[in-house]
């Protein structure tokens, strides 16, 4: 299992402002389990949990690499929880911060994708890769590295 924003025995919430909702993420005190909102979710090696607070703007959601690789992330839909990949996502986004919680599993590749204030600039991917021996990979990049590495080569 792989943590950013949060570690074993912590919880983690916020609000983004006074009529959004909460989000709360919690990992237990051995690490076995995450519980995100009111659903308890149990860990495996491919169990990936993510705790989010930025300012307005800079949360963009999971997204599916093969989406990615020609298109920016502003003109692509995010993939939603139990639809484009197994997992929960709990987000809160108001004009102030946006602050989101994800605990997903890693069986396909996807995408995470984050930038700074309201999109103008420092967007970032992090790409998330499942392993032959059941774990996986998590790397971030640049979206122009990305789509250099991965796009299509053009045919002249």
């Amino acid at each position: 299992m792989l943590m950013v924003g949060i570690s074993a025995g912590e919880t983690r919430e916020g609000q983004a402002g006074a009529t959004y909702r909460r989000v709360r993420l919690a990992v237990s005190e051995d690490g076995t389990a995450v519980t995100i909102g009111d659903r308890r979710v149990a860990v495996t090696p491919q169990t990936f949990a993510l705790f989010f607070k930025s300012g307005a703007g800079t949360y963009h959601g999971v997204y599916s690499p093969v989406d990615l690789r020609t298109a920016r992330a502003r003109d692509c839909a995010p993939l939603r929880a139990g639809e484009g990949f197994r997992g929960v996502e709990e987000t809160s986004c108001s004009g102030g911060a946006d602050i989101a919680a994800l605990v997903l599993v890693v069986d396909r590749p996807l995408a995470i994708v984050t930038s700074g204030y309201r999109g103008r600039s420092g967007w970032s991917y992090m790409l998330l890769a499942p392993t032959d021996d059941g774990g996986f990979v998590a790397e971030s990049v640049a979206p122009q590295e990305y789509r250099a590495r991965f796009a299509p080569a053009e045919t002249l």
